[in-house]
């Protein structure tokens, strides 16, 4: 759902030679089944890594993670609401 993501694949995959008279279904499959192998492998990594890491924090370190995060999101959140109301006073 980014479009950046999305003209970036139909980037790669015109320059792969998977539009136009050179796309055959091979090709195309070959690249879909690349793409989500990538991300299998990202996402096993990701939650196998975290996942082992999480057994090393105590209750406590746990919750300051957890506040720190919800801060964070908090604070971008205000801080898009506020941009449009800061331009348009400007």
């Amino acid at each position: 759902t980014n479009p950046i993501t999305i003209l970036a694949f139909l980037g790669i995959f015109s320059a792969l030679g998977l539009s136009g008279a050179d796309a055959t279904f091979a090709r195309a499959a070959m690249m879909v089944f690349g793409v989500w192998l990538g991300s299998l492998l990202w996402w096993l990594a990701l939650t196998f890594g975290l996942g082992s890491l999480f057994h090393s924090f105590e209750a406590r370190h746990l919750k300051w993670i957890n506040h720190a995060s919800g801060t964070i999101l908090l604070l971008s959140g205000a801080g898009l609401l506020a941009a449009p109301l800061i331009a348009h006073m400007s």
